[in-house]
């Protein structure tokens, strides 16, 4: 599987560079641990601000970090490039392994949700990446 950064800004592709290791890591350990076959590629980029002031209207918090979707055939992970500028690996870490569970989850059981499963997969994710696997 190839995590392949999607942005035409250096600055932006610079700052994706710190998440697709991790997010490479996670997926594979998932897989293995669940049986599910490895996407071949997860395109990781940024939201644009459209994007970001689109989901805090409809967020009950407010704030998004990150998103995770199928689009076009392709899964991408975008990050709120605000949570670069957070200087918190916690918070980083935390939103790559809620990001790479949901993606995980649509692999193995084949829905988007926030159930057992993918409680399941985010616990185990936060988990490996804490131990600093």
């Amino acid at each position: 599987m190839k995590v392949k950064i999607k942005s035409e800004s250096a600055a932006n592709t610079q700052l994706l560079s710190q998440t697709t290791e991790k997010i490479h890591f996670l997926f594979s350990e998932l897989s293995r641990n669940y049986g599910f076959s490895l996407p071949t590629t997860v395109y990781v980029g940024i939201l644009g601000p459209s994007e970001c002031k689109k989901m805090k209207k409809c967020r009950l918090h407010k704030l998004t970090f990150g998103t995770a979707e199928l689009s076009h055939g392709r899964y991408m992970i975008k990050f709120n490039p605000s949570i670069f500028t957070a200087d918190s690996d916690v918070l980083l870490n935390d939103t790559i392994a809620e990001e790479v569970a949901h993606i995980a989850e649509a692999l193995h059981v084949g829905r988007w949700s926030h159930g057992k499963m993918f409680k399941k997969m985010y616990a185990e994710a936060l988990t490996l990446i804490e131990k600093g696997r």
